[in-house]
C-alpha cells in the first residue's frame, strides 16, 4: 500500500470520528444570506438553531462543501469588513475542519 493511501485513509477516519461528535446540523436547514462567488463560499444561518453559519467550497478534483459556525461579529463582516470575512473563509478551506478550526466544524461533506 502506498504511503499516500495510508494517509488519506487515517484522515477519513479522523475525520469521521470527528463527525460523530460534531453537532446535528442539517444542512437542508441552512438559509443562504450573502454568497461571495469569487471566494467560493456562503454566509447564512440554521433555521432550527438560529447559528450563524459559513459554507466553504472546496474546489479539489470534486467539489464539495464544509460548513461551520461563525460568531455575529464574523457574520455582520460582509457589510463592512469583506476583506476579513474572505480571509476567514480562505483559512478555513485550508483548515477544513482538521486542526485549528475543529471545533468550528458542523458537516463535512468531502472525501473521506
Amino acid at each position: 500500500m502506498w504511503p499516500f493511501n495510508k494517509k488519506r485513509e487515517k484522515q477519513a477516519t479522523h475525520i469521521v470520528e470527528k463527525l460523530a461528535g460534531a453537532s446535528s446540523f442539517n444542512k437542508t436547514d441552512f438559509v443562504q444570506e450573502w454568497i461571495n462567488q469569487d471566494e467560493y463560499y456562503r454566509i447564512g444561518y440554521d433555521k432550527t438553531s438560529k447559528q450563524k453559519v459559513i459554507a466553504v467550497t472546496i474546489t479539489w478534483i470534486c467539489w464539495y462543501e464544509i460548513y461551520f459556525n461563525m460568531t455575529n461579529e464574523e457574520f455582520d463582516w460582509y457589510r463592512t469588513q469583506v476583506e476579513r470575512l474572505n480571509d476567514l473563509a480562505q483559512r478555513l478551506a485550508v483548515d477544513k475542519g482538521q486542526n485549528y478550526y475543529k471545533d468550528r466544524l458542523l458537516l463535512y461533506e468531502g472525501p473521506t
